[in-house]
């Protein structure tokens, strides 16, 4: 008997079985299926991830001239001051000083 042959008297006796016995069938199947797509999908994430690692230390950020840049001014002097809000937006004059 060849091996279609086989195969054809395998599903024949299968039609038979009670239902119980088929749905088990079936979840094994479908559980090592799952084993066998899941093993290549996590080999396949493991080596796209590295070809980012690979490219990414290819990568060169453009430099950037900051010399002609204009200077930011000191405000560390503001943090020890006690003048709410309010009172800045009423006197500007007491900005002045920090200029």
């Amino acid at each position: 008997m060849d091996i279609i042959g086989k195969i054809r008297n395998f599903f024949e006796k299968a039609q038979n079985w009670p239902d119980n016995k088929k749905k088990i069938v079936l979840w094994a199947i479908v559980a090592i299926l799952a084993v066998i797509m899941g093993f290549f999908w996590v080999r396949s994430a493991i080596n796209n991830f590295s070809k980012i690692g690979e490219s990414m230390g290819n990568i060169e950020l453009p430099k950037i001239d900051t010399s002609d840049m204009p200077q930011l001014p000191d405000l560390s002097a503001l943090e020890n001051i006690d003048i709410s809000d309010e009172e800045i937006a009423n006197n500007p004059e007491l900005l002045e000083n920090f200029k």
